[in-house]
């Protein structure tokens, strides 16, 4: 990214981490937003559905 500033002025930027260890940040004018944080939801809404599956289950198999 190139920003051209004069002498005296100041440009204001903002770097907003990644929610994915791996993913990229995002760097620029402030009010950046955090990249990879719809994978994140995803992942944690399948594994919040594997326990309640897996909590069911058990919850059946010790009623029988």
């Amino acid at each position: 990214m190139d920003i051209s500033v004069s002498d005296g002025e100041v440009a204001s930027i903002a770097y907003m981490a990644p929610a994915v260890t791996f993913a990229r940040g995002s760097l620029g004018a402030p009010g950046q937003k955090s990249t990879g944080l719809p994978t994140v939801m995803v992942l944690n809404a399948i594994a919040i559905v594997v326990a309640v599956a897996a909590l069911l289950v058990l919850l059946v198999a010790n009623l029988a």
